[in-house]
């Protein structure tokens, strides 16, 4: 399977996305390369569980029954962020960049 790297601009930030396929595996800084976050999925092409920070501490993704990512939690089981789509995908205010709505087509960033 191959790898693709994607450098996207955010404002003065500059973030490095990595794919293995369709499945986001890692984030890095886009100046520096340094690791900022990687992914751990389920058996799921779609299902992305568990965002390893670079010194890793573990944030657990939820989902909707669409599929699309509404809450983080850390290991305590807190909620750290939470999400809201509109029924067709508009993300709300508290939007994390890596959350997506299913009926977006795969827009995750």
């Amino acid at each position: 399977m191959s790898m693709i790297r994607l450098i996207v601009r955010f404002g003065s930030t500059k973030i490095q996305y990595v794919y293995a396929g369709w499945q986001r595996i890692a984030d890095y800084d886009g100046v520096t390369n340094t690791l900022q976050n990687r992914y751990v999925y389920g058996v799921g092409l779609d299902e992305p569980l568990v965002q390893v920070s670079s010194s890793g501490v573990l944030s657990y993704l939820h989902t909707d029954r669409l599929g699309s990512i509404i809450a983080t939690t850390d290991s305590t089981g807190a909620v750290t962020n939470r999400s809201k789509y509109s029924p067709i995908g508009e993300k709300g205010a508290s939007w994390h960049q890596f959350w997506f709505h299913r009926s977006t087509l795969r827009c995750r960033d």
